[in-house]
C-alpha cells in the first residue's frame, strides 16, 4: 500500500466508485393478477432482487516464480524426461460484467533455458477461485483451476498435474511513486467542482483500476464523487477548511 499526499486549501471535494448492475425484467404473470386492482397487479410484476455479479478484485497485480521448478513426467521403460521452469512471471487484470467477472492475463517464463509467453483467461468460479485456461504458443493450452490465499499473494495452480504456485511478493515488487496535484487550485471558492489527478508509475501493474484508487480527506475520509479516468477524482462535497488530501493505492 502506498500513500501520497498533497495538502490542498479547498471549500469543497468527490471519490465514487459504483459497482453498476444491469438486470433484465423478468416478471411472471399469475392467472389470479386479472382479479387484482392495479397497484398490486403492478407490485406482483415488479423485478426481484438481483444478487451481485460473483466476483473477486483481489485477483489483480503481477505473480511470480519464487525459485526455479524441476517438473519429470513418468514414463514406461524410458528414463524420467525433466523440464526445468523458471523467470515465471503472469500479470492478472479483473474486471466486472453483468453476470460474472473474468480474469485476463499475459506472461512470461523460461523453460530448460528458452524464453516463452503465455496468455490466459478465465472468469470467477467463486471467492477465492477463477477456472482459467493458459496458452503457450508452440506448447498448447492447459485448462484448470487457480486459487487465491486468503491475503491475497499467492495463486496456487497445477501444471501437468504438478503443484505450482506463483507469488506477488517474488517478483521483486517495487513500490509505485504517486504524485498528487489538484487542477487550478490549491484554493477553490464554495461550490467549486475540484478535480484530483494522481500520476501512478509502477514496474508491475501498468494498468490499475479506479477501485484500487482511493482519494481521501484528512477531514471527510474516503471521498465520493465521478470519476472520468481511473486516476482522477471530480468532487464538490469537500466542506470549507484547509484538507490534506491522500491518493492510496493498493
Amino acid at each position: 500500500m502506498i500513500r501520497s499526499s498533497a495538502i490542498l486549501f479547498v471549500a469543497l471535494s468527490f471519490a465514487i466508485i459504483a459497482l453498476l448492475v444491469d438486470h433484465e425484467a423478468s416478471a411472471q404473470h399469475s392467472g389470479l393478477s386479472e382479479f387484482l386492482h392495479a397497484d398490486l397487479a403492478e407490485e406482483a410484476l415488479r423485478d426481484p432482487p438481483i444478487a451481485p455479479p460473483l466476483s473477486d478484485p483481489r485477483f489483480f497485480g503481477t505473480y511470480c516464480l519464487a525459485q526455479p521448478r524441476t517438473f519429470c513426467k513418468s514414463i514406461p521403460i524410458l528414463p524420467d524426461p525433466c523440464v526445468n521452469l523458471s523467470a515465471v512471471r503472469a500479470h492478472i487484470d479483473h474486471t466486472v460484467f453483468r453476470n460474472g467477472a473474468i480474469v485476463l492475463g499475459d506472461g512470461r517464463f523460461t523453460l530448460d533455458g528458452k524464453h516463452g509467453a503465455l496468455a490466459l483467461s478465465g472468469d470467477v468460479a467463486s471467492v477465492g477461485k477463477v477456472r482459467m485456461a493458459v496458452v503457450v504458443p508452440g506448447l498448447g493450452r492447459q485448462s484448470g483451476e487457480a486459487t487465491l490465499s486468503a491475503d491475497g499473494l499467492e495463486l496456487s495452480t497445477s501444471v501437468s498435474n504438478h503443484p505450482l504456485s506463483l507469488r506477488k511478493d517474488a517478483c521483486g515488487n517495487h513500490a509505485p511513486t504517486v504524485t498528487l496535484s489538484a487542477v487550478g487550485g490549491p484554493t477553490f471558492t464554495l461550490g467549486q467542482s475540484v478535480m484530483l489527478s494522481a500520476t501512478i508509475s509502477d514496474a508491475e501493474d501498468t494498468d490499475i483500476p479506479a477501485s484500487r484508487i482511493v482519494f481521501a480527506s484528512s477531514v471527510q475520509g474516503v471521498l465520493p464523487g465521478w470519476r472520468p479516468a481511473p486516476r482522477t477524482l471530480v468532487t464538490t462535497v469537500l466542506v470549507p477548511g484547509t484538507h490534506s488530501i491522500t491518493v492510496t493505492v493498493t
